[in-house]
């Protein structure tokens, strides 16, 4: 029974671990740009990314209202 619940697929046919790995790498790229950024260019590139994160949020939000 738990090994049916292990490997369930969604409707993509993506398995949810699969989703939850790109996930967690996808943030970690986004963290170690962060890192990056702020070494080279000092604490203004830690707000400029802050307002791009917003943008990117904003731009979500959007797109998810206006798909209902």
């Amino acid at each position: 029974m738990s090994e049916e619940v292990l490997e369930t697929k969604s409707a993509d046919g993506i398995s949810e671990n699969a989703l939850a790995g790109r996930i967690l790498l996808l943030t970690a790229a986004v963290l170690i740009i962060a890192i990056v950024a702020v070494a080279v260019f000092g604490l203004p590139a830690l707000g400029i990314l802050g307002l791009l994160g917003t943008v990117a949020c904003f731009a979500l939000l959007l797109m998810f209202m206006i798909g209902n």
